[in-house]
Formats: structure tokens, C-alpha cells, sequence
């Protein structure tokens, strides 16, 4: 199979990323190797041999004579066998002291841990199919996807070629606290809770407790996450916009006082305190899209009004507080309100009313800066 919206590795301008093999090519040579040896003199024995030494850590050599003990195939005295071998443009072919012939498989990119996997994603800008680096170490591809579990890195799952997309999460992920805490005991599976975690996290979504990674659990039946049916099995994100399928009828209780996991809890101490998850809490994302749809199709000028009379009405309520500040400023009121007093709070006071995103360098971010000004030297003659 080829991967045309791969080929940016094979010339890629930072360097950082090189493939030893144009495996775009290599496949297509392989396929007529392949082909070339089920039809030259019926060797079938040539993917049996093909399959043990990807099996092999990355980098080691196996002999004819490990593949003889083995598989007992000769392929030092079956000669049409070991030239197929030896064109094959993903193995690798040297002679050992002795004189026989050893191969090593030709992994795409030189990964040996979880470590280089991370800074070989970083430098790709258009991913990495998982199957690329499934031959790198033993054990990469159960690592990668307790990576994609926890977020570590980003998997998308590709259903044209059946396989994931790996990305890079970045340098800075964001992460946010749950509220209140939580209580996890040694190989229990479900949490108690000290708030209600209902609406701000998802069935199927990431959540890291202590100093591991889980999913809120989403089974419908008791039994591995291969065997539950797709409409429970957790996405590849890490978060979702909307709650999974109505039709499943879930085996552990989530509610206000209890957080299922859908594995049990590693930590034999146990563990008490927040818990974390990617992104902003549910709650919190589910008003920021309200409000950033209602500005999308209302009128702009009737919001800004609504918002400039609302802020005067709040600025008012809290005139007090303002000539408190103003009071502490002037050496009067000492020890009360000194916590942002001053024009200072009072300036950071009025900043805070247009702190979301959406409204940063919009008409209404000015309407509302410019009204705080206007109240402020009123308050400050």
C-alpha cells in the first residue's frame, strides 16, 4: 500500500525526521517479490521467513541458522529462497563470523522508545500511520495506544486505511482540575466523589487519577473493551462534544457521588484528590459555544447595548467596592479591600468583563472597555 500524504519524510526540509527506506516504493517492490516467490518454484516459505524477522526487535540480526532451528527452513542451502530473501527491499542482508547469512528488518524511522516516538511526532506536520512504526520496538503498538488512552498523543483513526493517524499533542497540553476530589482505592474500578462530576466530564473521556490515565468507563457488559460493541468503546480522542449512544444501558453508575473507571486502580496506596482531565471542563465549553453562537447570529449593536447597560448596572452595584479602593488609595479605609484596590484592581476589575476569547478584539471587548473608563473617572473625581 502506498502513502502518497507520507512523502513529505522523504525530503523533509527541517531534517529532524528521515526514513532509512522509501517504503512508499519498497511496498509496491515488495508486493512483486512476494508475488515472484509464490510463483518461482512454490516458495510460500518466503512470508514465513519475512514474518519471524519483523517479529524481532528493531535492529536485531537473525541467522539462517536461528531461522533453520526455528522455522526448519534451510534458506542457506535453498538458494532461489535466499537471493528472493536478499532483493526483498525491507530486509537488510550481511554475513555474520561464521559465514552465514542474517537479516534484520528495515524500520521506517530509527524509534527505539517511548521517548523517540514522542520527538519523531513533533516533527511531522502531517502524521504517522501506526503501522509505520509498528516494527520499531516490542511491545510499541499496546504503548502507543495507552498513549492515545491518556492523550499523551493525538490518534485518529483512519477508516479508509483501517489504520491510526498518530499526531503530536504539543508542547504545552491543557489540562483542567475537576472539582472537588476524589477517593480511589487499590483494584476498584469505581471512585467516590466529592461533587457532582456529571456535567463536567463524559462517559469515554480522559481522566487522570493519581498519576494514571483512564477512561470514564463506558461498558455495557463485563468483559475486555474488544468485546464491548462500538457505540460503547471509547473514541480515540481524549474529549467529546456529546454524550455516547442512548441505546447503552451502562454496567457501573456514574452520578453525583461516584466516577467509574474502565480499568481498575493501579496504585496499591490509593489515592485522594482532584482529578484532571484535557481541555476545559464540559460546563465551562458548553457555555463558551452558547455564548459564542448567540454574538455569531444576534445583532451586534443591540448586544453591545445589552452588555454596556448590564455593566453599568453591575459597575454600580459595585460602587462601593470601587471607592473603597479609591479610599485605600488615598490613605483612608487601611487594611479593608486592599486586595486589588487601587486603580489597579479597578482596572484589572474592568478587564476581567471581557475575558472570554471570543469577544478579544471585537466591538463589544472596546464597547465594554470604554464604558469602565467612563465610570471609573467618575468614580475616581
Amino acid at each position: 500500500m502506498q502513502h502518497d500524504h507520507l512523502q513529505f519524510f522523504n525530503n523533509s526540509a527541517n531534517g529532524n525526521v528521515v526514513p532509512r527506506v522509501n517504503f512508499s516504493a519498497s511496498a509496491a517492490q515488495a508486493g512483486a517479490v512476494s508475488a515472484a516467490a509464490e510463483s518461482e518454484g512454490g516458495h510460500r516459505d518466503f512470508i514465513r521467513v519475512v514474518e519471524y524477522i519483523k517479529k524481532m526487535p528493531a535492529g536485531m540480526k537473525v541467522s539462517t541458522f536461528d531461522i533453520a532451528s526455528e522455522l526448519k527452513i534451510d534458506v542457506e542451502n535453498d538458494r532461489s529462497l535466499l537471493e528472493i530473501l536478499k532483493s526483498n527491499p525491507e530486509l537488510e542482508c550481511q554475513i555474520d563470523n561464521d559465514g552465514r547469512n542474517c537479516f534484520k528488518y528495515r524500520t521506517k524511522f530509527d524509534i527505539r522508545n517511548k521517548y523517540d516516538l514522542k520527538q519523531t511526532l513533533v516533527a511531522s506536520n502531517i502524521g504517522i500511520l501506526l503501522t509505520e512504526v509498528d516494527n520499531c520496538y516490542p511491545g510499541i503498538r499496546e504503548e502507543v495506544m495507552e498513549m492515545i488512552r491518556g492523550g499523551e498523543i493525538i490518534g485518529v483513526e483512519n477508516k479508509t486505511l483501517k489504520d491510526f493517524v498518530l499526531f503530536s499533542r504539543g508542547a504545552q497540553p491543557f489540562y483542567s482540575a475537576l472539582s472537588g476530589t476524589v477517593t480511589a482505592k487499590h483494584d476498584e474500578k469505581v471512585v467516590t466523589t466529592s461533587e457532582d462530576l456529571t456535567t463536567e466530564v463524559r462517559r469515554g473521556e480522559a481522566v487522570l487519577v493519581g498519576q494514571f490515565w483512564y477512561r470514564v468507563s463506558s461498558e455495557v457488559h463485563v468483559g475486555a473493551k474488544q468485546s464491548q460493541p462500538q457505540r460503547a468503546r471509547a473514541p480515540a480522542s481524549v474529549t467529546m462534544d456529546k454524550e455516547m449512544s442512548d441505546k447503552n444501558e451502562y454496567v457501573f453508575n456514574f452520578d453525583k457521588s461516584s466516577l467509574p473507571l474502565d480499568g481498575t486502580f493501579e496504585d496499591r496506596e490509593g489515592f485522594t484528590g482532584p482529578i484532571w482531565k484535557h481541555g476545559a471542563t464540559n460546563d465551562v465549553r458548553s457555555l463558551w459555544r452558547e455564548s459564542a453562537q448567540a454574538l455569531k447570529d444576534g445583532n451586534f449593536l443591540q448586544d453591545e447595548l445589552r452588555l454596556v447597560d448590564a455593566l453599568k448596572d453591575h459597575i454600580q452595584y459595585n460602587r462601593q467596592s470601587l471607592l473603597n479602593a479609591r479610599g485605600n488609595r488615598d490613605g483612608r479605609g487601611r487594611g479593608k479591600g486592599r486586595r486589588g484596590g487601587g486603580p489597579r484592581g479597578a482596572k484589572n476589575f474592568m478587564v476581567g468583563a471581557g475575558a472570554n476569547s471570543h469577544l478579544q478584539g471585537s466591538s463589544i471587548e472596546k464597547a465594554l472597555r470604554e464604558v469602565g473608563r467612563e465610570q471609573l473617572a467618575k468614580l475616581q473625581k
